[in-house]
């Protein structure tokens, strides 16, 4: 910090007080020097003289005044404080506008469209400005310039644009946030069924069907879709996906999907699965969580796999029921280790007729019976033969680096709260076990001595 001195009072023919002025101005101190014999009304002359006029500690010049040598601080400025900071004014419901990320997290919600339905010029926020706080003071009276809250821009993102302080949308959509941008989704509503006839439905954004759809129909889109009836057949890919009566043919979704029950389904997700009453039957694969628990909460027949959890109510029935449970590794990293085995396992089939055929070429070239014909077909199946090897070298590559992976104990659990009935078969990591007895309020989880049953854990 840079000082002024401001030239000392003399007494005795040698300087006995001085003050010093911050640079900024913020700041003073006094000082006596050692060995002098001024008196306080000498110091209090010295300050009225050198200018400071604010902020003055009376109580410190008296401090000063028995601290010889010491520099003391006396006055203090006041420094600007900030004004109001900018924020968003929103022309929409804000808590529509937002809920989208939830489902970026992976949780569940009761319409996963917001169906903030804009139309192009619409306003959908509004910046507010930041504004300048009062005005600052230093020691010496002068003011100290006003300081101005933090400014914030407008998160535009796609099919919104910035006109001043305002974000409007330029297309008829849906608003909602993503990654934090403000985007603009076009939403296409069909009403009624979607059915052979319709054929194929492509959409660039989000889809609301007002029934359900049928067998023959594909219905595919970039965004969310939500299904007021159900999917009753055909097949439904989309980012995240709301039904609100159930499945019972297939549904892709890159994210989230939410149901009331799955019959016969096959259900593949890249996040979570959360039903609300029964999954009867049915082939689900989560990426991370597969929740039944809303309603009934019945896991029966079939085959459930998540990465992370497994919840539900009850799992299996008493009549026996095949019903399989599985936890900790990624279905979609199980699915690609099987499919590497059964690939390697024919590449070495293939190699070995490859390495059979030059065996019974070598064979003819050394009793000199190779024709011209046999040594193209030598000449093929060498290169063959190397390129099998180097895919199969691939595939055992990628093999056991996926082995390493299952080979980490992840934190994964399947919980069951009401009961888990004989003849489930439940699988935690490497860890697998088939239930003998009917459970109550169970958690299964893997630990280094095997597969544990502790309490049921929300």
């Amino acid at each position: 910090v840079g000082w002024v001195r401001i030239e000392g009072l003399r007494y005795r023919n040698q300087q006995d007080i001085e003050i010093f002025v911050s640079q900024d101005g913020m700041s003073a101190y006094i000082q006596y020097a050692t060995g002098s014999g001024a008196s306080l009304d000498d110091a209090w002359r010295r300050v009225e003289k050198s200018g400071v006029v604010h902020g003055i500690d009376r109580k410190a010049v008296e401090r000063a005044y028995f601290r010889i040598g010491l520099r003391q601080k006396f006055a203090s400025g006041d420094y600007p404080q900030p004004g109001p900071d900018a924020y968003l004014k929103y022309w929409v419901d804000r808590d529509s506008l937002h809920s989208h990320e939830r489902v970026e997290e992976g949780l569940p919600v009761n319409s996963i469209l917001p169906l903030v339905e804009v139309k192009a010029g619409q306003t959908i926020v509004e910046r507010v400005p930041c504004e300048l706080g009062p005005e600052g003071k230093d020691v010496l009276g002068m003011a100290v310039p006003a300081v101005s809250g933090r400014d914030i821009a407008i998160p535009a993102g796609q099919n919104v644009e910035v006109k001043g302080d305002l974000a409007v949308a330029t297309c008829d959509g849906m608003a909602q946030f993503f990654n934090g941008k403000l985007r603009v989704v076009p939403l296409l509503v069909i009403e009624g069924d979607i059915e052979a006839t319709d054929g194929t439905i492509e959409f660039d954004g989000n889809v609301v069907v007002q029934g359900s759809l049928l067998n023959g129909a594909r219905l595919t889109v970039t965004g969310h879709a939500e299904i007021c009836g159900g999917v009753l057949g055909g097949e439904l890919v989309a980012e995240n996906v709301n039904i609100h009566q159930g499945i019972q043919k297939r549904v892709k979704v890159r994210r989230v999907l939410t149901a009331n029950f799955a019959e016969n389904a096959v259900i593949h997700s890249g996040d979570s699965v959360y039903i609300k009453d029964i999954v009867y039957h049915s082939q689900v694969t989560a990426r991370r969580r597969v929740f039944v628990v809303g309603g009934k909460g019945v896991i029966v027949g079939g085959r459930v796999s998540a990465g992370e959890e497994v919840r539900c109510r009850v799992a299996g029935a008493d009549v026996g029921v095949s019903t399989e449970i599985h936890v900790g590794v990624d279905p979609k990293l199980r699915e690609e280790a099987l499919m590497l085995r059964s690939e390697i396992k024919q590449l070495e089939i293939n190699l070995q007729q490859v390495q059979a055929g030059l065996d019974k070429l070598k064979t003819m070239a050394q009793t000199g019976r190779l024709s011209e014909e046999s040594r193209a077909m030598q000449l093929q199946l060498t290169k063959t033969q190397f390129r099998l090897q180097s895919q199969l070298e691939q595939y055992q590559q990628r093999l056991g680096e996926l082995s390493e992976q299952f080979s980490v104990l992840h934190v994964s659990a399947i919980n069951i709260r009401d009961r888990a009935y004989a003849g489930v078969r439940v699988s935690v990591g490497r860890r697998s076990k088939l239930i003998t007895r009917d459970m109550r309020f169970v958690r299964f989880i893997e630990t280094d001595d095997g597969l544990a049953i502790t309490p049921y854990k929300e």
